[in-house]
């Protein structure tokens, strides 16, 4: 019997009257008000059932939420629970009821109802056929990042839409951050040496009293946002951008985006090495060509007096013949090269 339960309706703010006003439960004989809900249900021919001290049945809809957490989280007060914001009534009222009508707690500190997804102005459905997977969103574009970014862009309490032209312009303000810390790491700086610039700390804080606001992402993208303006006309200056890259780091683990694994934030001057190594390989791929050349356009002119052994890099090892003194046969014109 909700009537009998004072908090009724306080998660979604309405009073009973309000509620059964816009309510779409079908009334009932079996029920006082046909706002009120069973705890315990008898079980239809072929349904699951178990014995209990009422009839053989099986638990009703909502109990089974409030049994579970109480079970298995071994607490009456719950930290904070989630849903679809079409939840809210009559699920989270009821929960809200039956428990705290038992424990004289609070059922939930926190609550968070998020809005609801469509595809293309559609519900999602499969029968429409336009069911996305995770799993198929990361084999068409291969970064969950874009998907992270998207749903980032929209407050969790708003609905949001999922389209084609949302995903490229998440993809793009991707890039933009990307092409701003390859930037970054092409400077090869790895280590502040100065205090923060203030400007810095200013859109730092922004970006903190905007997720502090019920997780308020759009704004804290927009912060985020400005810090990529603020690096890009300041990439001249080693000090900011080197501080700027730790604070990127940062506001990019908050929010579940993966940071570009890159030699500058994690090798050091590793990748100066490795570019020395590579100028090396080039120069001795040059030489080597011009040693073919030189191969080749011995070969053609025939002057067997002024080579010398290309096997043994001995000058004292004349050509006779187009032969080495030192390896005879094996060593025929064209292993030869000028002295």
């Amino acid at each position: 019997n909700v009537r009998k339960f004072s908090g009724y309706g306080k998660l979604s703010n309405q009073s009973i009257d309000q509620m059964e006003a816009g309510s779409r439960i079908e009334p009932s004989e079996a029920k006082k008000d046909h706002l009120d809900f069973a705890l315990w249900k008898k079980s239809k021919p072929g349904e699951p059932s178990w014995d209990s001290p009422w009839e053989k049945g099986r638990p009703g809809w909502h109990i089974e939420c409030s049994v579970m957490s109480a079970k298995y989280l071994k607490t009456d007060t719950l930290d904070i629970h989630g849903g679809g914001r079409d939840l809210i009534f009559p699920h989270h009222e009821n929960e809200i009821a039956q428990a705290e009508a038992l424990s004289g707690k609070p059922f939930s500190k926190y609550w968070i109802h998020h809005g609801l997804l469509t595809i293309n102005g559609q519900k999602m459905s499969k029968s429409l056929g336009n069911f996305i997977t995770i799993k198929d969103f990361i084999k068409k574009y291969k970064k969950a990042d874009f998907l992270k970014l998207f749903f980032l862009a929209t407050h969790y309490a708003h609905p949001i839409d999922f389209t084609e032209e949302k995903i490229e312009e998440a993809k793009k303000a991707l890039e933009r951050i990307l092409i701003l810390l390859d930037k970054i790491e092409k400077k090869g700086i790895s280590h502040p040496d100065k205090k923060m610039p203030q400007a810095i700390i200013d859109i730092k804080n922004k970006f903190i009293e905007s997720m502090d606001d019920d997780f308020n992402t759009p704004q804290a993208l927009a912060a985020l946002f400005e810090l990529v303006n603020l690096s890009n006309k300041n990439i001249m200056n080693c000090d900011f951008i080197c501080q700027a890259s730790g604070v990127f780091k940062e506001l990019f683990s908050i929010l579940g985006l993966s940071m570009p694994v890159t030699t500058k934030f994690h090798y050091g001057g590793f990748k100066k090495c490795f570019r020395f190594f590579w100028a090396i390989r080039v120069f001795c791929g040059i030489c080597s060509a011009a040693c073919l050349w030189l191969r080749s356009a011995s070969s053609r002119r025939h002057i067997p007096d002024s080579r010398w052994c290309y096997l043994c890099l001995d000058s004292s090892a004349r050509i006779s013949s187009f032969k080495c003194a030192c390896h005879g046969d094996s060593c025929i014109s064209w292993r030869a090269v000028w002295r």
